[in-house]
Parts: C-alpha cells; sequence; structure tokens
C-alpha cells in the first residue's frame, strides 16, 4: 500500500534566490509522489531566539503535520528547529545553516561554502538547487541578461557590467530583457548616458521570483553577471545558451573557485550545460530521510528522465550509492566514536 501523501512545510523568507532553492526542492519531490504543500512565510517574529516563544506558530496547528520541513537561508532556521520540536516531521537545509548542522536532519550545502568539520548530515551540492527546469517553452529570438550587485565575493564595477551586457546584445540580434536585482547599484543606469535603448529594462522590484524564472525559461540565450551562483545555477538549468560577464574576484575562495572551474570545464562561453541538481537532491533527500516514499515512487523505467536516476550523482562525482554507503559508513564511524567516549574507552 503506498504512503500517503508526502506533506511538504516550505519555510519562505521573502529572498527571492533562497525562495528559488526551497520552492526548485519541494517541486522535484512532487513531481515522483504525490505531495500536500503548506507554505510557512517568516516574519520578524518567527526569527531568531523570537521563534521560541509561545504561540508563535498556534496559526499551524491545523495543518497536515508534516513529513519535511524545508529551509533556506539563516531567518528561516530557528523556525524549523521549533516546528520540528512541535508538529514533528525531517527538518531539509538549503545552504550553508548558520547554526550546528546537527541540528537539522539533512543539509544540502554548496561545494563553494566552507565549513569546519565533515558532518555526516552534511551532502555536497555543485551549485545552487533551483526551481528552474530544463523548458520546451521557449520563444524564439528571445535573450535575457541577470544583473546582481556588489557581494563579499567579487569586486563590482558599473563599467565592466556596461561592457558586457553592450557586447551582449551586439553579438546576438534577439529581444533583449535586461533584469536587476536588489543588490544592483543604482549608479549602473543612472550615469549611463549611452546605453543601448532596444532591450526592455526591467528590475526585480517590479517582478517577482516565478516571472523572473519564466523570463529564464523563456529565453534562448542568457547572459549573467558572476557575482551570484545561485542566478549562474538557474541559467544553465534551463538549458539555454549561458554566457558570463566576469567580475574580478575579491579573494581566492571557493565561489569564485567554481566560477574558474566552470570556466575550465568549457561550460563559457555559449554554454548549454544543465545541472539538475533539484532532482538529485530530491532523490537524496527520500533515500536518506523518507525511503518509504522513494519505493512508491513513480519514477519512469529507461531512458532520461529530467535528472532523476539515482544511480547518477552530479557531474564527474561518485554515484549514489556509493556516497550514500560512504555516508552511512561516516555515521557509523560517529557513533562508535561516541560510544567509546561514554564507555570511557580511548
Amino acid at each position: 500500500m503506498p504512503p500517503k501523501p508526502l506533506v511538504q512545510w516550505r519555510f519562505l523568507d521573502g529572498r527571492p534566490g533562497h525562495e528559488s532553492q526551497v520552492l526548485g526542492l519541494s517541486e522535484a519531490l512532487a513531481t515522483v509522489c504525490p505531495a500536500v504543500v503548506v507554505d510557512v512565510p517568516v516574519a520578524a517574529k518567527h526569527r531568531g531566539l523570537r521563534a521560541f516563544l509561545p504561540g508563535r506558530f498556534e496559526h499551524l496547528e491545523h495543518e497536515p503535520r508534516p513529513h519535511l520541513l524545508i529551509g533556506a537561508g539563516h531567518a528561516t532556521h530557528a523556525a524549523l528547529i521549533r516546528c520540528r520540536q512541535l508538529f514533528g516531521g525531517r527538518s531539509v537545509v538549503l545552504m550553508k545553516p548558520s547554526l550546528p548542522p546537527f541540528l537539522f536532519d539533512l543539509c544540502l550545502v554548496p561545494r563553494h561554502d566552507r565549513l569546519l568539520l565533515p558532518w555526516p548530515n552534511v551532502t555536497r551540492t555543485a551549485g545552487a538547487v533551483n526551481r528552474i527546469r530544463p523548458s520546451q517553452q521557449r520563444q524564439g529570438g528571445r535573450g535575457l541578461v541577470l544583473i546582481g550587485g556588489p557581494s563579499r565575493h567579487c569586486h563590482w564595477s558599473d563599467e565592466l557590467v556596461r561592457a558586457g551586457i553592450v557586447r551582449a546584445i551586439s553579438a546576438a540580434p534577439l529581444h533583449w530583457t535586461v533584469a536587476t536585482s536588489r543588490r544592483t547599484p543604482p549608479t549602473l543606469f543612472a550615469d549611463w548616458d549611452s546605453r543601448p535603448q532596444d532591450p526592455d529594462w526591467r528590475t526585480t522590484g517590479n517582478l517577482s521570483a516565478a516571472e523572473i524564472a519564466t523570463l529564464i525559461s523563456r529565453a534562448d540565450r542568457v547572459v549573467v553577471t558572476s557575482d551570484s551562483m545561485s542566478m549562474i545555477c538557474e541559467a544553465l538549468t534551463s538549458g539555454a545558451v549561458v554566457d558570463l560577464i566576469e567580475l574580478p574576484a575579491r579573494r581566492s575562495n571557493r565561489l569564485s573557485g567554481e566560477v574558474r572551474k566552470i570556466v575550465r570545464h568549457g561550460f563559457w562561453p555559449n554554454s548549454t550545460a544543465m545541472m539538475p541538481e533539484a532532482d538529485r537532491c530530491a532523490a537524496l533527500v527520500l533515500q536518506r530521510l523518507l525511503p518509504e516514499y522513494l519505493r512508491s515512487a513513480s519514477v519512469p523505467s529507461g531512458g532520461a528522465c529530467n535528472g532523476w536516476q539515482l544511480q547518477a550523482a552530479a557531474r564527474g562525482t561518485a554515484s549514489l550509492g556509493n556516497a550514500l554507503r560512504q555516508t552511512l559508513l561516516n555515521i557509523a564511524g560517529v557513533a562508535s566514536a561516541q560510544a567509546a567516549l561514554r564507555k570511557g574507552e580511548p
């Protein structure tokens, strides 16, 4: 008898990049087993120590009890922990958590995020999980430029970004849309008297995360600034031709290393490589936390299945089965060490 629908509580902090990761994993899970989703907006009163005050989550008492609680971003972490205590379920964190990883059941952390210890419940991902799917909805002749902004990883340069926009628009005669983010400095356009007049200039202040996803899915070509790995991964996952506006790294860190690795492996310029990390991570979540749903999942047999083959991990990594076996060995090793310490053994 198949298990009941998978109840997912999705913790949303209002940041489009974080919510794209949560929704991406949730939607990938829903493609292979029936699901019920409950969206939990994380307001200020639900963050940090305030999440543990009485009555903070009483509005959720009548919702179906969760099997999975999924969150991304520091603002969701305390709410995840508290709701797991109150309502049960297994907690999944996307990106590096701000609290010790052992407080969560599973952490899906991009390779470029540094961790001090090799926690057994942490799995590395190839870039950021996202909700973009390889698209069949492309409208011929559309291009998209995604502009980030200053970050701790890259030196921002209005001049370099302007030159990259002009280069992209000149190289391909498409109907271009240039979309900015909340981090994009106003000086990029305010002081640009000679900017091209052809593109449709839009800002994310007027666009939701869903609208940005629609733009990406319809574009034949996507150009991305190198300051945001999440934007890079979204573009790659769409299956569009992808190019990069490279910004100088502040220092040799893991994010800049991941970008260099992508460039070195030939994914730019003009890449059409795809990164189905949401599908791979959905398989991993079920394998690790809810194997009864994995056994009943409607996984296609034979042929391509949107990255859902369990034997396939990220490009160039070991098989998922080997990774899981190694994780189980790590868990067993930690448990043995803890037992030895309790007994006073050396």
